[in-house]
């Protein structure tokens, strides 16, 4: 599901905020009747505790399944639970007559209507938006928790003053019917896309396709794009132009907003065909890549893509020719006797690059390389191989901390996600785009056309498989003869593979030790708090001899920090601070707040310490979500949800578990302590992460400068 997609992204967005709002703020806001049901049911401390403890453990421990549900089902059908479970729970919770009543119709039915919600939400906002925009948006939406914690205090001291606990369990759940507005938004949503679909035969085109399909390589927010006759890869057959593409065709690669260009007769990838030229390519064909201020260029005889025809040298090409595609500021060079790219004529070499010239493409932090005899992109003559490449050489132009590599035999397209490596790739791998006749191929692991998706391999590519570039989230795949990313995707919904994915398969597909260490510490911050201050406020305040009257000031000061502390994470991505930092800092602003908990000893310092606690749970849930980037798009739902399942479990066994420490000691002195040392133990785990990537990436930098 790419946001190009989502032409009403901003209205969905704001349905799903207030939808989140309205449950999650409940959910979380749910304490403020401990005490009414405690006396309308003469429940003890333990029985009461287990209302909320059960609610927040179904709504975050079953978000697994309801993201595998998302996969499999799509975003439409799994709305529909929120949509009918949440106000059927609140309002059969009318005729309830003893707590375990309450456990079920609240807890269970309308808990598992708000654990599709949550997950719902928080897929919507990572499909339909990109980048930075991404990120702001998941702490936008992390503040409805905070906001929904504000109102509802007061909201539900007002209606159960003066209609009594049951009938404002039933008026809320009334509320909640407006739910529905969301899934009808989807299925419009899923519509216009089922009628825009690609074709499921490759031969039949014209196409439609939408969402950077130009190349599918590089910025999803620029399409729409009406691509004809099999050009859905548009990287293998030649024939058929002449095309019309428009925005972001630069090379199809790189600087979408650089558009429009009207490109013709095979120049789709501007890649394999030479003897279709002369052509005339104007506005930054340096490389057709990257840096737009220093075009406009005309450059002759298909050097379109600066790549295949070495008889029209010498040229002279100045401003931004390190690779003639990334780093202007390098400039000017003289390159002579076509070196149009420093591609494909070793035998000019050596050559002596500077200042991220090692694939020419990305980490300008990584220079300076030396790089002799034809190395310079390791695209053209693969009888010079194999080479021992370090250092972002992969294929010389992606993501630099992951070498060495050893890559033999013509590898010379190896372009995007090099930590899957290293590789022994043979046999024509060159991007796996121009050459049909040389397969089949067997490729593994980020070999999807080398290009994309690298999460999603292994996959099993034959025979023209020039193209198979755009529709990685559907695999693994068998694809056959020019199946160039013509794939048809689900009908029901955009962001679902194959229904038959196993969850397993998904849960394996995610972990990774920085998800893990993200996961548990996260998981364990907001299950202490879920269980304590959040479940057992009122009691703790009366431990404390701090006026139950307050209960409401309490809990506007924490739902204000959360609220604040919930945009500080995506503003912090903003200024590259990094999510470890911030959940690092977080948790130690958790631990002193449980500290100042255990030594207050009036009504200020009390409302001081649950500020604290806030800005700890209001940055946590999104920081880790925007952690979440590290995992495949299409693997959101799960990752997110395998995230708050853990949060659900340990924040049901917290409550009862702190509860009944509570009344076997007469205090919550040891509950406390213990949090504050559970936030301190995250902190570290947060930051030994941290200090072990960095490392690593210090590590392989030390040995790209011995060898060079």
């Amino acid at each position: 599901m790419d946001s190009q997609e989502w032409s009403n992204k901003w209205l969905v967005f704001i349905v799903v905020w207030v939808q989140f709002t309205t449950q999650l703020g409940l959910c979380f806001s749910l304490g403020a009747l401990f005490l009414d049901f405690q006396l309308a049911f003469g429940a003890s401390r333990l029985q009461t505790a287990l209302v909320q403890s059960i609610m927040i453990g179904v709504v975050l421990s079953l978000s697994v399944f309801s993201g595998f549900c998302i996969r499999r089902y799509g975003l439409f059908k799994v709305l529909l639970c929120p949509a009918l479970l949440s106000p059927l729970g609140l309002m059969t919770s009318y005729a309830a007559s003893e707590i375990w009543n309450i456990y079920i119709t609240i807890g269970v039915i309308a808990g598992i209507g708000m654990t599709c919600t949550q997950t719902a939400s928080f897929t919507v906002v990572r499909q339909a938006f990109r980048g930075r925009q991404m990120m702001l948006c998941l702490s936008i939406l992390s503040t409805g928790a905070g906001i929904g914690g504000t109102f509802y205090p007061f909201l539900l001291t007002f209606l159960v003053q003066r209609l009594g606990l049951q009938m404002t369990l039933l008026s809320i759940g009334v509320f909640f019917m407006t739910s529905s507005l969301l899934p009808l938004l989807i299925r419009c949503h899923d519509i216009k896309y089922a009628e825009t679909r690609e074709s499921d035969d490759p031969e039949k085109g014209p196409y439609t396709v939408t969402k950077n399909t130009s190349g599918t390589e590089s910025e999803p927010e620029n399409g729409p794009y009406s691509i004809t006759i099999n050009t859905s890869g548009i990287e293998s057959e030649p024939e058929n132009g002449p095309y019309f593409n428009t925005k972001n065709t630069s090379g199809i690669e790189s600087e979408p907003e650089n558009g429009p260009y009207i490109i013709t007769k095979n120049k789709s990838g501007l890649e394999s065909e030479p003897e279709n030229g002369p052509n005339n390519i104007t506005k930054i064909t340096s490389g057709l890549e990257s840096e737009p201020e220093n075009g406009p260029f005309t450059i002759p005889k298909i050097t379109s893509g600066l790549e295949s025809e070495p008889e029209n040298g010498p040229y002279i090409i100045s401003k931004n020719t390190s690779g003639i595609e990334s780093e202007p500021e390098n400039g000017p060079y003289t390159i002579t006797k076509n070196t149009n790219g420093v591609e494909p004529e070793p035998e000019n070499g050596p050559y002596t690059f500077t200042k991220n010239t090692s694939g020419i493409e990305s980490e300008p932090e990584n220079g300076q390389y030396t790089i002799t005899k034809n190395t310079s992109g390791v695209e053209t003559k693969p009888e010079n191989g194999p080479y021992p490449i370090t250092k972002n050489t992969t294929g010389v132009e992606s993501e630099p901390e992951n070498g060495p590599y050893t890559i033999t035999k013509n590898t010379s397209g190896i372009e995007s996600e090099p930590e899957n490596g290293p590789y022994i790739i043979t046999k024509n791998t060159s991007g796996v785009e121009s050459e049909p006749e040389n397969g089949p191929y067997t490729v593994t692991k980020n070999t999807s056309g080398v290009e994309s998706e690298p999460e999603n391999g292994p996959y099993t590519i034959s025979k023209n498989t020039s193209g198979v570039i755009s529709e990685s989230e559907n695999g693994p795949n068998t694809i056959t003869k020019n199946t160039s990313g013509v794939k048809p995707k689900g009908k029901d919904n955009i962001i679902k593979a194959s229904t038959q994915i196993a969850i397993w398969a998904d849960i394996k597909s995610i972990i990774s030790l920085e998800y893990i260490i993200i996961v548990l510490g996260s998981d364990f911050i907001v299950a202490s708090i879920n269980g304590s201050i959040m479940a057992l406020q009122l009691d703790l305040m009366k431990s404390k001899n701090v006026d139950v009257s307050w209960s409401n000031m309490v809990f506007i000061v924490r739902s204000v920090s959360v609220i604040v502390s919930s945009l500080l994470p995506g503003l912090g991505k903003q200024f590259g601070i990094s999510v470890n930092v911030i959940l690092s800092m977080a948790a130690v602003i958790g631990a002193a707040g449980y500290l100042l908990v255990q030594l207050s000893s009036g009504h200020v310092s009390f409302l001081v310490a649950n500020g604290l606690v806030g800005t700890t749970l209001g940055a946590s849930l999104p920081a880790s979500m925007i952690a979440m980037k590290m995992v495949p798009i299409e693997h959101m739902p799960v990752a997110s949800g395998l995230m708050t399942s853990g949060v659900g479990v340990l924040s049901a066994a917290s409550g009862p578990l702190f509860a009944f420490i509570r009344e076997s000691t007469g205090s919550y002195d040891i509950v406390l302590y213990l949090i504050a040392a559970i936030h301190c133990a995250a902190a570290l785990a947060f930051l030994g992460c941290l200090l072990v990537k960095n490392r690593k990436i210090d590590n392989r930098s030390d040995f790209v400068t011995t060898r060079l």
